[in-house]
């Protein structure tokens, strides 16, 4: 199955595409907010594709991406129309704050994220447990989209657009569900230990510890040979706020429950679907393996 002009509603500026569709791609990571995509059309589309226009594109009736025109262009030996469209996310990832603003006290880090994304005018909800933040949150003289990212790391949280351009804050639990069997076309199953690491280390405070010498320090660890590991991976943390050996074992025991692991990656093509969305979850049921985990990253084509 795929796509039609009929079942594809574009709006550029009030205007609707239909009838000069080309193709049309939005793609979207859970750990990289800001949807993107392409949009190609036919050359005799009679009016004029500006940056900064307003875009909607609606699958089979369902709103799958609000944004804005970014750049349009003709391509070669076609002439199509090639429009590059991004999710009111540009709003966070191009202002940038010019005050020299800096937390100095304990605050939630819903207040932060207020600071922080109210200059943007980005409409955004916050769907996460509020958090207490230490001080030192650096939120002038930067880019909004990192002091967010800083805030959000707190609160173990992600952040992406929904489909009417709202920025959506929260966690990974719950979500839609969805699940896929006859509708699979492509389908690869592996596993990474990318972002694996088997040894923790946590430095803390420097001085005397309760034995009376050196630094408060704390490690954890998985065997390489249980994970499959040709070679240990370490991951070093240091924070002068973590001042007992008891914070700095917490902090290691909880790094490597999260980090020991090989990740479990599934990557498919489904068609008929337009009502998926980062952050839902996704069964497949395909062949020998069955299986449900968060969307991180999504294509609509």
């Amino acid at each position: 199955m795929s796509y039609s002009d009929l079942s594809c509603t574009i709006i550029i500026d009030g205007s609707s595409l239909a009838g000069y569709i080309r193709k049309v791609s939005i793609r979207g990571a859970l750990c990289a907010p800001g949807a993107v995509g392409t949009i190609v059309i036919a050359p005799d589309y009679p009016s004029a594709i500006e940056p900064g226009q307003s875009v909607t594109v609606t699958l089979d009736g369902t709103l799958v991406f609000t944004g804005s025109v970014t750049e349009a262009a003709p391509e070669r030996p076609s002439y199509d129309i090639a429009i590059s469209v991004a999710d009111e996310y540009l709003r966070v990832s191009r202002y940038f704050n010019p005050e020299q603003l800096t937390t100095t006290e304990i605050v939630s880090a819903s207040s932060i994220i207020s600071q922080i994304l109210s200059p943007t005018g980005i409409n955004y909800s916050i769907q996460a447990t509020d958090v207490l933040v230490p001080p030192g949150i650096q939120i002038g003289l930067r880019h909004a989209h990192e002091a967010l990212q800083d805030v959000m790391a707190y609160m173990t949280a992600y952040a992406y657009c929904d489909a009417g351009g709202t920025l959506i804050i929260r966690t990974l639990e719950g979500g839609s569900e969805h699940t896929y069997t006859d509708t699979i076309v492509r389908f690869v199953h592996t596993q990474s230990d990318e972002m694996t690491r088997n040894v923790i280390k946590v430095f803390g405070a420097s001085g005397f510890d309760i034995t009376g010498t050196g630094r408060i320090f704390a490690k954890a660890t998985r065997s390489k040979d249980s994970l499959g590991l040709p070679v240990d991976k370490t991951a070093a943390v240091g924070s002068s706020l973590i001042e007992t050996p008891a914070e700095a074992s917490r902090v290691a025991n909880y790094l490597i429950s999260e980090l020991g692991r090989l990740d479990d990656i599934v990557e498919a093509e489904v068609v008929g679907d337009a009502t998926i969305f980062i952050g839902d979850r996704a069964r497949f049921i395909y062949r020998h393996y069955s299986g449900v985990a968060p969307v991180s990253t999504l294509a609509h084509n």
